[in-house]
C-alpha cells in the first residue's frame, strides 16, 4: 500500500496531457478497501473508504462511487440489512446516472452464494 500511495497523485487531476485521469490516492484507497472486503477485513475496508472520502473531490459522482463501495463492503461483512438498505436508497440515482454496474455484479455474486447455500442445505437435510 505504501508503494501505491507513493505512486498515486495526491490530488485529483481530471486530466493529464489532455486525457481523463481517474487514478489518485482516493481511488487507490477505494480499490484497496474492496480488496480488504474480499479478504474478510471489514474494519480495514471502512478505514480505507474513509481515507478515500477525504482524498477525493466532494462531488456527487465520487460520493456515489464510495457509497456503492460501502454497500459492497457491508454485504461482504455480512451486514446484509444495512448494505441492502443503502443499496435500495442509492439505486434510483445510480440507474439514472448509469452507475449501477457494481451493484449488478454484487447481486450476481449474492445470487450465486444463495444458490450454493440452498444446495448445501438441501444436501444436508435429514430424511424424515
Amino acid at each position: 500500500m505504501k508503494q501505491a500511495e507513493a505512486l498515486a497523485p495526491e490530488r485529483f487531476s481530471p486530466t493529464v496531457a489532455g486525457l481523463p485521469l481517474f487514478y489518485n490516492r482516493g481511488t487507490v484507497y477505494e480499490e484497496y478497501a474492496r480488496s480488504c472486503a474480499d479478504l474478510g477485513q471489514a474494519q480495514l475496508s471502512f478505514h480505507y473508504l474513509d481515507l478515500a472520502q477525504h482524498s477525493l473531490p466532494a462531488t456527487r459522482f465520487w460520493e456515489l462511487m464510495l457509497l456503492t463501495a460501502r454497500v459492497i463492503v457491508l454485504v461482504k461483512a455480512h451486514e446484509f440489512d444495512a448494505g441492502i438498505s443503502l443499496a435500495l436508497d442509492l439505486l434510483p440515482e445510480l440507474k439514472q446516472k448509469g452507475l449501477q454496474r457494481s451493484l449488478d455484479q454484487l447481486q450476481q455474486q449474492t445470487a450465486r452464494a444463495s444458490r450454493s447455500l440452498a444446495d448445501a442445505l438441501a444436501e444436508s437435510a435429514p430424511d424424515y
